[in-house]
């Protein structure tokens, strides 16, 4: 149970990286990505103070995370529902940050501050190093796996086989010698679009989720202040194990 409450409660994810989120708004240049680890082993260990533990997330990482978001992403894209791909660059963020996938974190969370900050077009440009950063991260993870397991890592042309919207393709000059490249441009939405009946807009769906996410996590905040009270009465119904 532990393992599928570190998947999936993103906000927790996104209370532990908001103090880190200023310094990875300034990694912009595709030179300062690239000096990111894809994945900082020795770091997640530390932080998780549990070797086996991040052995078990990350074999399950592709499945559990991963591919559902890209998938989500892809149609996210295809369909200019920017609502949606805020939020799942926002849940792929949160669930990278805990197998210090440093690369995916990164770049997904340039995705996230773009659409906050309405730029769509930017995500023309960090959509195609995401999926690219999340192939090189599949790689990173079955090779990590392959050691475990006492087995000869070999390359596959599986690695390639990720979700990915129309407008892109993977371009591959050699296994280890690849880009994603856009063939179509991108939809993008004016602010004042009707995405549902009514008039709920892009700009006031983008604002309601922030909002939402901001009060979580102001709630989460309240909530660690009062576990963390004496208690008041020696009459107390709640049992602590």
């Amino acid at each position: 149970f532990f393992f599928f409450f570190f998947f999936f409660k993103q906000k927790t994810a996104y209370e532990m990286l908001r103090s880190l989120v200023g310094s990875e708004m300034c990694i912009r240049d595709r030179e300062d990505i690239d000096g990111l680890p894809i994945l900082d082993k020795e770091t997640a260990i530390n932080q998780l103070d549990d070797a086996e533990l991040f052995e078990t997330m990350l074999a399950g990482f592709e499945d559990m995370s991963m591919s559902s978001n890209l998938t989500d992403l892809k149609i996210a894209i295809e369909n200019a529902d920017y609502v949606n791909v805020r939020l799942t660059s926002h849940s792929l963020k949160g669930a990278s940050s805990y197998i210090h996938a440093e690369r995916v974190k990164t770049v997904a969370s340039l995705m996230q501050t773009a659409v906050d900050s309405r730029q769509y077009n930017a995500v023309a440009k960090y959509y195609p190093e995401l999926v690219k950063q999340c192939i090189l991260l599949k790689r990173a993870i079955r090779k990590e796996v392959c050691a475990k397991n006492g087995k000869a890592f070999e390359e596959d042309s599986g690695d390639f086989d990720v979700p990915i919207a129309a407008n892109f393709k993977v371009v591959k000059r050699s296994s280890n010698d690849f880009d994603v490249a856009q063939v179509k441009e991108l939809a993008v939405p004016p602010a004042n679009i009707v995405l549902e009946k009514g008039e709920d807009t892009a700009d006031k769906r983008l604002k309601e989720v922030q909002e939402d996410e901001e009060g979580e996590n102001n709630a989460e905040d309240g909530m660690e202040i009062k576990t963390n009270e004496e208690p008041k009465s020696a009459c107390c119904s709640c049992i602590v194990i």
